[in-house]
């Protein structure tokens, strides 16, 4: 993974960058201020290199975009405070790989996926832009809408792509649920999505960013007070929690030869509390 301690961004804060970007494009951030604090120290750990940084609140101000005036079904929070919890949760699980393979004096996996670890965070912001807000990314492109559904998502990808790098594509491209089918109900289609997604080991940074995904509506699941949407989200979700712990034990071999296998034993242990606390 990408971590730098030379004097491009090391001692300072990525938040007044953050602030700015949001700001510029005239974003109220009020509701979700402390998650975006929260979000700034975990990427400040990281120990990016200033070009990094300014990316990240790039595809942060994308996102804010995206989801404006969206809501969170199970909260009473704008929809981007699922986004930055989960970029948030990115951040802290590459930060523990950085030091995990740093104290096992693994620099072969630091210097291998060293490229990935901004793109692996901006991955994380935009993972549900494409899914929820073409139209949105098309407008701030310039581009024409008067498409099919599918046309529009892969202009809106390759935007992008053009924007950040083809990694970044890619990946948001892997964790955007399909569009409706009428023969096909739209649980169906998470689940079928989800585990082609988590059986690739190669793409890793991705399966993590899915993780923190789920485990994210996993948790907003169990505080709702809706009793309806509890019923309903469990119904998605154990599923789902089912399918990471088997996609973990039988790719157990090439996970650890990843720098996911430096958090796998957590996660497994993560899967295996929300599991249990879902079928109460």
């Amino acid at each position: 993974m990408e971590k730098h301690n030379g004097n491009e961004s090391a001692g300072t804060t990525s938040l007044p960058i953050f602030q700015k970007e949001i700001q510029t494009a005239e974003l109220e951030y009020s509701e979700v201020k402390d998650l975006l604090v929260n979000f700034a120290e975990a990427v400040d750990k990281l120990s990016l290199k200033q070009d990094g940084v300014m990316q990240i609140a790039q595809a942060l101000k994308l996102a804010f975009l995206a989801h404006k005036g969206q809501r969170r079904k199970d909260e009473n929070l704008p929809y981007i405070a699922h986004i930055l919890r989960v970029a948030t949760g990115v951040a802290v699980l590459l930060n523990l790989i950085i030091e995990r393979a740093d104290a096992a004096n693994n620099s072969d996996s630091l210097n291998t996926y060293a490229q990935l670890t901004t793109d692996t965070v901006i991955i994380a912001i935009l993972h549900d832009a494409v899914e929820d807000a073409t139209d949105v990314i098309l407008n701030i492109a310039g581009i024409d809408t008067d498409l099919t559904e599918q046309e529009k998502r892969n202009n809106a990808l390759n935007y992008i792509g053009k924007v950040f790098s083809e990694t970044v594509r890619h990946g948001v491209s892997l964790l955007t649920d399909p569009l409706p089918h009428r023969d096909t109900s739209k649980d169906v289609q998470y689940i079928e999505k989800l585990k082609l997604t988590v059986s690739d080991s190669d793409y890793w940074f991705v399966i993590l960013i899915k993780f923190a995904d789920m485990t994210d509506n996993v948790r907003s699941t169990l505080n709702s007070k809706s009793q309806g949407l509890k019923n309903r989200f469990k119904q998605k979700y154990i599923p789902a929690l089912e399918i990471f712990a088997k996609a973990f034990a039988d790719n157990k071999k090439q996970f650890l030869q990843t720098p996911f296998g430096f958090i796998l034993d957590d996660c497994i242990s993560t899967l295996h509390v929300l599991r249990n606390k879902m079928e109460k």
